[in-house]
């Protein structure tokens, strides 16, 4: 398994990518991964989770950078 690099991808690239993901309320799998190009790291492997948080009555699902690794 390789390093994790998640903390050295900039959190705007992130933010880009998961706005291509498929929409978390319809995609049934708990774990995604998206393909891209970081600009201080290269091409990168994102996987991103599912993520629910409650409060109250209140409920959110979103996905979550759980890890990234680099490819060569």
């Amino acid at each position: 398994m390789s390093e994790n690099i998640l903390a050295r991808i900039n959190g705007e690239e992130l933010g880009r990518a998961v706005l291509k993901l498929p929409d978390v309320t319809a995609h049934e799998a708990e774990t995604v991964v998206a393909e891209f190009n970081a600009a201080n790291v290269g091409k990168v492997r994102v996987l991103f989770r599912k993520f629910h948080h409650k409060r109250g009555r209140s409920s959110h699902t979103f996905w979550l950078a759980a890890r990234a690794e680099r490819i060569e």
